[in-house]
């Protein structure tokens, strides 16, 4: 597995994330289990909004407040997630100067996404019930590793 994914997915991450979906009751216990790394692409393929929306199974009142936010989040991430495909593809023809100029900019993207999966968290955390919640953080982890990897 490749270290990104790896660390996307390390053992304490993927413990809370179960504790807390295994915590979170009954409505969680009903959504469809979460693809694993090697299906997400499949589970992917009639959107990522169709994937999340059978994943989390929101209430109407959940739906009213959680949509807004996924197409704020998504509309941000995908701007980072744009920028890092594009230093990416500036590793090969970059000097020692550059690098280390992509290596900053790398590292600051995933500090900048790690910072919008907390708004995200902040904006919703009282309106979705938290399994949900995890589980829409988790999905959105596993579709950054899969992108990451991707990019590589």
């Amino acid at each position: 597995m490749p270290p990104v994914i790896r660390s996307a997915l390390s053992p304490s991450l993927l413990a809370v994330a179960l504790l807390a979906v295994s915590a979170s009751g009954p409505v969680v216990a009903q959504a469809a289990p979460l693809p694993s790394m090697a299906e997400l692409p499949a589970a992917l393929a009639p959107g990522k909004q169709v994937l999340v929306a059978r994943q989390l199974g929101l209430t109407s009142a959940e739906e009213a407040d959680f949509w807004p936010v996924y197409d704020n989040y998504q509309t941000a991430v995908r701007e980072l997630r744009e920028k890092r495909m594009q230093l990416v593809a500036e590793i090969a023809a970059a000097d020692a100067k550059r690098l280390d100029q992509i290596a900053q900019e790398l590292v600051q993207i995933e500090i900048d996404e790690a910072d919008l999966q907390k708004q995200v968290r902040s904006r919703l955390r009282n309106r979705v019930e938290a399994g949900k919640l995890v589980r829409y953080l988790l999905l959105e982890q596993m579709v950054s590793a899969l992108e990451r990897n991707a990019a590589y």
